[in-house]
């Protein structure tokens, strides 16, 4: 089987790799393997948690930084069969949310019983 191999928090991007190996809850079943580079803003991109949905779509979740110390909620989500960003997600694959104007972080995802997507981080307004 085919699963997520790590997440890789880098500069610059999400970086989401998959390989022939299961790797916790994180399993993709007979789908794509391979590494998919999303760059969402000109600053550094971080993932930090994914999630798989029912229908084999992989979302992730982290943080983008416009510069300075203003960041936002950033989430993809892609194609299980390709790696490509589902362009029916968003803003063409991806969604970002800024709450408090200066340091807000997305840290965790998971999926409730009817599918819908839950998102944790922190806002650090005041910062």
């Amino acid at each position: 089987m085919q699963g997520l191999q790590g997440l890789k928090p880098v500069q610059k991007a999400f970086i989401l790799e998959s390989q022939n190996i299961l790797h916790g809850r994180h399993e993709l079943g007979g789908y794509w393997a391979g590494r998919v580079t999303t760059d969402i803003s000109i600053q550094d991109d971080m993932v930090r948690d994914v999630v798989v949905q029912s229908d084999g779509k992989i979302v992730v979740i982290g943080v983008t930084n416009s510069g300075g110390l203003i960041s936002a909620f950033a989430l993809a989500r892609y194609q299980a069969k390709d790696g490509s960003l589902d362009q029916s997600f968003g803003a063409s694959g991806i969604v970002t949310t800024q709450f408090s104007g200066k340091i807000d972080a997305g840290y965790a995802i998971d999926l409730q019983a009817d599918g819908k997507i839950l998102a944790g981080g922190f806002s650090g307004y005041g910062y």
